[in-house]
């Protein structure tokens, strides 16, 4: 269903998108991106993925599975915390501030790796931001 937002706007709903996930997409941002994904992919040959911000989540959009051996969470269609994942850290770094306060007041271990520390946080995003990339070592999966 629609969902009214805080602002007075609507909003597609999770259960409609994930029921949207299931039909064929005939043009958008999966389209327009998918080449630009196989690129990335057959130039690193790692896991590739094309996600969204939903709320202070990451909404996984498409993936490509890469040759290595680290076990991968992320699914098309879940959602991730952004605090814990590249993909996340990515988004949040060039979220707007009140975002990134959001996020940085609910930073949850997932793992005894998981950065809860809004500092360190910071330090990382204001990384991502010169460098144009995140990194993440078993902060939201032990092995990954």
């Amino acid at each position: 269903a629609l969902q009214r937002r805080m602002d007075g706007r609507f909003e597609v709903g999770r259960l409609m998108w994930s029921a949207g996930l299931l039909a064929p997409v005939g043009g958008g941002l999966r389209q327009v991106a998918e080449p630009f994904l196989h690129d990335v992919y057959a130039a690193t040959l790692a896991t590739v993925h094309l996600a969204v911000r939903d709320g202070n989540e990451v909404l996984y959009l498409e993936r490509m599975m890469g040759r290595a051996s680290v076990p991968i969470v992320s699914t098309v269609g879940s959602r991730l915390p952004m605090h814990c994942t590249g993909v996340g850290k990515v988004l949040l770094a060039h979220a707007p501030r009140e975002v990134q306060d959001q996020v940085f007041a609910n930073l949850t271990p997932i793992t005894p790796y998981t950065i809860t520390q809004p500092a360190v946080l910071s330090r990382q995003l204001e990384g991502v931001r010169r460098e144009g990339l995140a990194t993440t070592v078993e902060e939201m999966s032990l092995g990954a």
